[in-house]
């Protein structure tokens, strides 16, 4: 099978090792051992594994450790090499082309003399390694395989065989004691038992050693710190021999010791707290001075708490260990048995070691503990966020964006498999042309995506204005790819927009009358014109200046109600009568330009509780309207009506009407129709839109209706 190598500082290149191939005829691509001159005899290990390459460079780096290596790369050849003679380690592939590799240990292990097993394997599951460890195995590594892992399994695992084999040879010369022992006196079967319990004493050490390394390969098998810390608990307890053990992570920051992890749940049950302070009881004792603390009686010391709970489980003696990181504190563990803990100095080195890789692997759960609530919060902000954010490879592929860019662009993020940016985004555009021309920059982005830009991008289906900024970022194949940004700026585009608009109006509305108005009075000032032609002038003037007024109160008004600044006074009005009043006021230009106006009531009352004021404006603003873009010897009808708890109030002419693309955006600000009649007509393109705001501000509703030449209907309605 397949695999690779790794190692910390790079790839290790085979360059001692013979040539590895597979010829056409089957031949195998391994070879015996490298014989190094001078070289002192070490132990034999033998490689089992059909992976040319993954073989040579294991091999390679192992003989320049000093090791000589045998390879196999069969089932079959590995049993007949290891019946050929003695082997000391054997690294052995789970999937071999012959063989399970899994029987294969057990082969071994029914040796007379088995060698230590090391599984080297890149299809290993859980499963897979429990039942190696199970089956005898001494270690266990997944491909691709680091180089430095490995080391340090094959020398523990050379330490274990050498002490196997002491053992042995210990075992043998006992046996040879107890034989002369048996011809001897009392005397010297006293030594024999003394010598057995020696024997049993060592058996313990190695079973304590082999346990030692099954659990710690469990436990770096996984990150979860949950997972870790019972883990780790349940190998504490074993080691030591203990009744229970636990694990309370500490905060430092707080000065607790909390969520502890029992490596027997009955006991954690009763347990009165889940947490423990630095200053308070033995644990906090051992968080406090970072040093182990042992009590063969624990009734016998005043820091003890939780007496109950020690009664009730029968415990007396207790271990309190510090688990310190690069001088962080990580946890404390207790382990707790009714004897005390006599070790002996291997015994606590052991414990040390013990201790030590616990550690390592509670800071590596916590890191990744860490990394993932990291990724969770960045996945969160990415998915917040009111921009749009996507990752795009230089070729164009999305492969990553968040909600808010699926709803701006219209894409689904969850399904962008094979999603290419172009695609989104012509599917924005009617024609080629304009996807072009809209995506010009931004293509040229991912043309040469090592340099950031942005820019507007204009989406013509949807009248969406987005803006965008590229930002360049390595993609996983060494390439580069770009971060891109899309933030709507559709409202602040139509904003400077009207503000333009706005200027240029304000531009073009003032400077007429102010042109005006300096030049009649100039003509005024001038004695050399008739006294008839000066009162001309300044009549002129005069109706210039009322032009300015009347702008400057259009915009007055405007700001008003814009902010919501307007005063509304609602008294019981006349709706009718205010109609008739408004009419008189314009009847000297009704009459001037011969027009007809009919006023029709349904006889119903048109009396409401409104602001008479605001009411007036609205009136003022349909009529003069009417007036105005009605042409000479036209017709005008207001109607007033109730509609069940509205009063309904319109205005119709007989004019040219409003073109159909222009009745959409009529009650817009500064907005004028561009029809002829339209452009004739003086005005500020105020009017509609303060009806709008006051109608809507009283609480009704104005719209207008018209088909291009046959006149237009404005009509607004009131709370009855």
């Amino acid at each position: 099978m397949t695999g690779e190598i790794h190692r910390q500082g790079g790839p290790l290149t085979p360059s001692k090792v013979a040539q590895v191939t597979h010829g056409g005829d089957g031949q195998s691509c391994y070879r015996g051992p490298t014989v190094t001159d001078n070289a002192a005899p070490r132990e034999t290990i033998l490689l089992v594994d059909d992976d040319c390459d993954v073989a040579a460079v294991v091999r390679e780096f192992l003989e320049q450790a000093g090791h000589p290596v045998e390879v196999v790369d069969t089932g079959t050849a590995a049993r007949q090499r290891l019946r050929g003679g003695p082997v000391d380690l054997v690294l052995l592939d789970l999937l071999l082309p012959d063989l399970d590799g899994l029987e294969l240990l057990r082969d071994v292990q029914a040796l007379v003399a088995p060698p230590e097993v090391i599984i080297v394997t890149g299809n290993g599951t859980l499963a897979s390694a429990i039942a190696a460890v199970e089956a005898g195995a001494a270690g266990y590594l997944e491909k691709p395989v680091d180089l430095a892992t490995l080391n340090v399994l094959v020398e523990r695992a050379l330490e274990r065989r050498a002490l196997r084999r002491d053992n042995r040879i210990l075992a043998g010369e006992l046996d040879a004691r107890r034989r002369e022992a048996e011809a001897l006196h009392a005397e010297t079967r006293a030594r024999e038992e003394e010598i057995g319990k020696l024997y049993a004493n060592l058996e313990q050490r190695v079973m304590r050693l082999r346990a030692l390394g099954r659990i710690n390969q469990l436990i770096s098998a996984s990150l979860d710190t949950a997972a870790v810390l019972a883990g780790i608990a349940h190998a504490a307890a074993e080691l030591m021999a203990a009744r229970v053990a636990s694990f309370w992570l500490a905060d430092e920051l707080n000065g607790v010791l909390e969520a502890p992890t029992f490596s027997d749940e009955s006991f954690a049950a009763d347990f009165p707290t889940r947490a423990v302070r630095f200053d308070e009881g033995i644990l906090g004792w051992v968080a406090t001075h970072r040093t182990p603390l042992h009590l063969p009686d624990v009734y016998a010391d005043g820091r003890i708490v939780a007496h109950d709970w020690w009664r009730a489980h029968g415990l007396k003696s207790f271990l309190g260990i510090p688990v310190l990181h690069q001088d962080a504190l990580l946890a404390v563990l207790s382990l707790n048995r009714v004897e005390p803990f006599d070790l002996a100095p291997d015994e606590e080195e052991l414990l040390q070691s013990f201790v030590a890789q616990a550690a390592v692997a509670i800071n590596n759960a916590r890191l990744f503990d860490e990394a993932r609530r990291q990724r969770a919060r960045l996945a969160q902000i990415f998915e917040s966020t009111s921009d749009g954010m996507m990752l795009v490879r230089s070729d164009g592929q999305i492969l990553s964006a968040n909600r808010r860019a699926g709803e701006l662009l219209g894409f689904d993020p969850e399904r962008r498999g094979g999603l290419g940016l172009t695609g989104v985004l012509a599917a924005h555009f009617a024609t080629a042309a304009h996807y072009y021309a809209a995506v010009a920059d931004l293509r040229a982005m991912l043309e040469n995506p090592d340099h950031g830009g942005e820019g507007d991008l204009e989406l013509s289906r949807s009248g969406r204005i987005l803006h965008w900024v590229a930002r360049p970022v390595p993609d996983a194949d060494g390439g580069s790819g770009l971060t891109l940004t899309f933030h709507d700026v559709t409202h602040e585009r139509e904003v400077s927009r009207m503000k333009s608009d706005f200027v240029s109006f304000v531009t073009h509305q003032l400077r007429t009358p102010l042109a005006g108005i300096k030049w009649m009075l100039e003509l005024a000032a001038d004695g050399a014109v008739a006294g008839s032609d000066t009162a001309s002038y300044i009549g002129d003037a005069s109706a210039a200046t009322q032009r300015l007024i009347g702008l400057v109160n259009d915009l007055l008004d405007v700001a008003r109600l814009e902010s919501a600044r307007v005063t509304v006074s609602p008294v019981s009005t006349d709706v009718l009568a205010l109609t008739g009043q408004i009419l008189e006021e314009l009847d000297l230009l009704v009459r001037e330009r011969g027009q007809r106006v009919t006023v029709e009531d349904d006889g119903r009352g048109a009396t409401l509780e409104v602001d008479p004021q605001l009411a007036r404006q609205v009136i003022t603003n349909l009529l003069s309207n009417a007036v105005k873009y009605t042409p000479p010897r036209g017709a005008i009808t207001v109607r007033i009506a109730r509609d069940g708890s509205r009063l309904v109030w319109s205005v119709a002419d007989s004019g040219i009407g409003i073109p159909k693309e222009a009745q959409r955006r009529l009650f817009e600000k500064f907005y004028r129709a561009d029809n002829a009649l339209a452009v004739e007509t003086e005005g500020t393109g105020l009017g509609l839109y303060i009806v709008k705001l006051i109608v809507e501000r009283l609480g009704g509703a104005v719209w207008s209706e018209s088909e291009e030449g046959k006149g237009a209907v404005f009509t607004f309605t009131l709370p009855a």
